[in-house]
């Protein structure tokens, strides 16, 4: 993948995210004074992170573990 591709790539990503997260707060179903842009930028760093650390070394991390601690910090984080 080329530079310029994984840019623009990283770019939708975090876009689609911020996009979900402000609808959240719109919609009510997570606390308003979120910054989507921000929880976007932290969720696809770990995502990234992860899959990276997981791809080095797959048989000491696991993957589905760290998604869901994360995911459980977050949701709980979310919640109104």
């Amino acid at each position: 993948m080329t530079g310029q591709k994984f840019h623009s790539r990283g770019r939708a990503l975090r876009g689609h995210l911020s996009a979900l997260f402000a609808r959240a707060v719109a919609d009510g179903s997570a606390r308003e004074g979120l910054d989507p842009q921000v929880l976007a930028a932290e969720t696809a760093a770990l995502l990234e992170g992860a899959h990276l650390l997981w791809l080095l070394d797959p048989e000491k991390v696991d993957l589905a573990a760290v998604h869901r601690s994360y995911f459980e910090g977050l949701s709980a984080r979310l919640r109104v």
